[in-house]
């Protein structure tokens, strides 16, 4: 489809769809100015909705922080109609379905999932909670103790606490300032389930609320219940506050804030407040300004700091914080020259901006970027159907012409010089601070945080300094990228009709002592796209500590050294991941992708590298594993069981001790055995041909030419039987002291994985255990923030786990664990037998579910090809 047929394509005021979208939409308001977007999906297996309100954290009262997020908890507990407050869940848990809800600052979404023929019935109930909820007072502390447990799991975690110092040093006249998660300190405060209630009385109005309804039904159905059950939402014609004073005052600006972090990093961040862009949505200006600063192509800022050793990576971006105001922000991870240097970053950055207006803004970029929009959008890959209500909802509350309300987030239609040029005047020393993060930071004049006890210091940018960012010189390193020649000229697509007959066995192609590889052409969802995942195994990847550490270490080396030419196919939607396992998966536009695969191939077999490449990259692997005991409880404890059941898994304490050990002889000497002797299993999947998939392997063999791995080296990862009939405990200290939280994962193993009918049996159990576990460990007993249970796979066995993040100690954890599960026994004697067999049926339906996208079916099929058990009809 060419420009031109782009054009033609979105002609008409009929709401823009993506190439084979088969949905119906339709925009209505309701009496209450509530407005409604209806979808009919006929293939929707099950049913949605959200609502939002624009009104978030930024609405809170000053002096009482978390407020909004706390009536977000609230209004589940119940309302008139349905009175009892588990009674929405069970209902969701009982017809497959499941609730969430999040606050943002600038707004609040509910949304949930169901089964396509309970959808009326919960359309009945998740309008009550916006009509007459309850806010039961008997749930007022236990809701307080969920809210304070939210904060205590984002305690420790870098993300948050810097956020909140970025919102300290901001103005105070501004509800940026504020602190807006809550905890129990903010709310446990006399009448706060009447300061909830004023809250929902004064901004939960139907005329600041979008809703999105998703089912099987017609729209003249769907319109119908709308109506019905979303009409008495009351609309009490509140108007938006609009904040005068912007976030960033001029005493904000020019800048220095030191930030001390939990873990060890060294991080650059500028920021330079920016007009907001939302009313130019075609033109999308600010996607300029990201594509060039954030650019990873030779002449880009990233490319030069890291020739001359003083980072290691580059983002950039815009981001809206609330109504006119938007900050546009570049963050640089700095190597330890880099942090010394860090003066020297910026001026670069000041002289990548110079150049910028130096040159013009340039239309063939323009172009490069609308192509790519609009592929984007046309080629979208489908969306799950809970997070396609949510983020519509979302996207409600902007000013996308109701006919673009689907495309108008992806689509770049107008190129605009003058605009562009206008908000590049606001990138300007005069017109920025910046952010220095490391934990050996000297700071003067310290303060501590009141919220995360983050240590931070802020003060003027020496003059001299700022002299020096004002006056940059012409940096010849710095200039505008090359022509993207993986952007395709056209992309030829013939429609057909999705095969009803289609099956998810693929075709294997090819079968001998080398390799193994199956194909199935895409017979469903007409995309111009492929899908391609190649395994490489060999034992020498992570036979020992040593060799797993030279496998990732190599995997690191490779993917900088074809960095840049992945990162211009990136850009034309071709997109690459490498796992330390050596499986390399491609997928994306058919165009370029057989170039592209022989590029990667080549530079895996002939990789080379500098001494000084080398050493970054293993301090930055080193840096990571020593960050690692930072991470929070459940990620330790996924990691310890993983450990103790499994083959070949190693802990990051293992790996550190052997890491100095590695130089770069080590790996020139390693990487050609793995080559050496090798068996490849892969998956091609997609619009290309047989033939075409032929010339991959083809490629293949030309470039690897192994030698073939004897049958016996070519074992499936191996993993522990435990005994029948015996407990074991695996106890360990936290690695972070200042880590308030504990962790426990408790494993059940029930069998081998050998038969289909074992493995639907625990799909049974987890479908069983799923709802009165979070009931109990986290609503009723309130543990902690963290309540999961699940299926633990392992190569030959499976089992379900339970797993549990909480400020109590772990034997208290354990204890109310194993009172659930036997709680949960007794549910289980206790059930109806109709209910039993509508679990049984849902758990049908979950097999049978039809997948969504090329690239889940593609996981499904591959599940199956690297299990080794080769199931390809287990839906049946």
């Amino acid at each position: 489809m060419n420009k031109k047929e782009f054009r033609s394509y979105f002609n008409g005021l009929e709401i823009e769809k993506p190439f084979n979208c088969k949905k119906k939409y339709k925009i209505v308001t309701l009496e209450n100015e509530l407005e409604v977007l209806l979808i009919s999906d006929n293939e929707a297996v099950q049913s949605s909705a959200a609502l939002n309100i624009n009104i978030g954290s930024a609405y809170d009262p000053e002096n009482i922080p978390g407020l909004a997020h706390f009536c977000e908890h609230l209004l589940f507990m119940g309302t008139e109609k349905y009175p009892e407050e588990s009674e929405y869940n069970q209902f969701l848990s009982q017809n497959g379905g499941y609730s969430n809800a999040y606050t943002t600052f600038k707004e609040t979404n509910f949304f949930f999932e169901v089964n396509n023929n309970s959808l009326e019935a919960c359309l009945d109930r998740f309008s009550q909670f916006f009509i007459s909820p309850l806010f039961d007072a008997s749930c007022t502390e236990r809701e307080m103790l969920s809210v304070n447990s939210e904060h205590m799991n984002n305690i420790q975690t870098d993300t948050w606490r810097i956020s909140q110092i970025e919102r300290n040093c901001s103005n105070p006249k501004h509800p940026y300032h504020k602190f807006y998660t809550g905890n129990f300190e903010t709310l446990n405060i006399p009448d706060i389930r009447n300061h909830v209630i004023e809250f929902y009385n004064n901004y939960y109005s139907s005329n600041l609320m979008k809703l999105v309804i998703l089912g099987n039904e017609s729209i003249e159905t769907l319109n119908k219940w709308a109506k019905k059950y979303f009409s008495n939402i009351k609309n009490k014609n509140i108007k938006m506050d609009h904040f005068e004073d912007p976030p960033l005052t001029k005493e904000y600006l020019m800048k220095e804030i030191c930030i001390k972090p939990i873990m060890d990093m060294s991080l650059l961040v500028l920021i330079f407040p920016v007009p907001n862009a939302n009313k130019y949505f075609k033109e999308k200006p600010y996607h300029y300004f990201t594509h060039l600063i954030g650019h990873e192509g030779k002449g880009s800022i990233i490319s030069l700091l890291k020739s001359k050793n003083l980072a290691y990576s580059l983002e950039a971006g815009n981001s809206n914080i609330i109504s006119d105001f938007d900050n546009f922000k570049i963050e640089i991870s700095l190597t330890e020259k880099g942090l010394s240097n860090y003066e020297e970053i910026i001026e670069i950055v000041f002289q990548y901006i110079e150049m910028l207006k130096r040159e013009g803004v340039q239309e063939w970029i323009y172009n490069e970027m609308e192509i790519m929009s609009k592929c984007s959008f046309l080629y979208e890959d489908k969306e799950h159907n809970d997070c396609l209500v949510a983020s519509l909802s979302s996207v409600m509350q902007m000013d996308y012409p109701r006919h673009q309300i689907l495309s108008g987030p992806y689509i770049i239609r107008n190129f605009d010089a003058a605009l562009i040029e206008n908000l590049l005047s606001y990138f300007t020393c005069e017109n920025f601070r910046y952010i220095l993060i490391n934990q050996d930071l000297e700071l003067e004049n310290v303060l501590i945080d009141k919220w995360y006890g983050t240590e931070y210091s802020i003060k003027d940018i020496p003059p001299d300094i700022m002299k020096n960012f004002k006056n940059t010189k012409i940096n010849k390193n710095l200039h505008l990228p090359e022509k993207n020649k993986f952007i395709p000229e056209k992309i030829n697509i013939k429609y057909e009709k999705p095969n009803r007959n289609s099956t998810l066995i693929p075709e294997l192609i090819k079968n001998n002592e080398i390799m193994r590889i199956f194909y199935k052409k895409d017979d469903q969802f007409n995309n111009p796209k492929t899908n391609i995942t190649i395994s490489f195994i060999s034992p020498q990847i992570d036979i020992t500590p040593m060799n797993h550490l030279m496998t990732v270490i190599y995997v690191g080396l490779l993917e900088e050294s074809i960095s840049e030419t992945a990162y211009y196919a990136s850009l034309a939607g071709i997109y690459y991941n490498l796992t330390n396992g050596l499986t390399l998966s491609i997928c994306g536009y058919n165009n370029h992708i057989l170039y592209y695969l022989e590029k990667f191939f080549t530079t895996m077999t002939t990789l080379t590298f500098s001494d000084k490449e080398f050493y970054s990259l293993r301090d930055q692997l080193k840096v990571a594993y020593q960050n690692a005991k930072y991470s929070n409880s459940t990620q330790h404890a996924h990691s310890y069981l993983s450990y103790l059941l499994s083959d070949n898994t190693y802990l990051t304490e293992d790996l550190l001790k052997e890491i100095d050990d590695i130089k770069p002889s080590h790996i020139m000497n390693f990487y050609p055995q793995i080559f050496s002797h090798l068996f490849i299993e892969g998956f091609i999947h997609g619009s290309l041909s047989k033939s075409e998939s032929k010339i991959i392997i083809s490629t293949i063999e030309k470039i690897f030419n192994p030698k073939p791995l004897s049958l016996s080296k070519r074992l499936q990862n191996r993993c522990i039987k435990l005994p029948e009939g015996k407990s074991y405990i695996y106890k360990r200290l936290h690695c972070d002291s200042n880590n308030p939280n504990s962790a426990v994962q408790y494993y059940i193993e029930i069998s081998e994985r050998t038969t289909v009918d074992k493995r639907a049996m625990i799909s049974l159990i987890v479908n069983l255990l799923d709802e009165p576990c979070f009931n109990y460990l986290r609503t009723q007993e309130q543990l902690g923030y963290i309540v999961t249970s699940g299926r633990w796979n392992m190569s030959v066995t499976s089992g379900i786990y339970i797993l549990v993040q909480s400020e109590r100690n772990c034997f208290e954890i354990e204890s109310y664990i194993e009172k659930f599960l036997y709680e949960f026994r007794n549910f289980i004697e206790n059930m109806s037998e109709k209910d039993f067999y509508n679990n049984i049926q849902l758990t049908m339906e979950m097999f049978q579910d039809k997948h969504k996208t090329l690239e889940e079916e593609h996981s499904w099929i591959w599940n199956l090809i690297s299990s080794g058990f080769y199931e390809f009809n287990i839906s049946k």
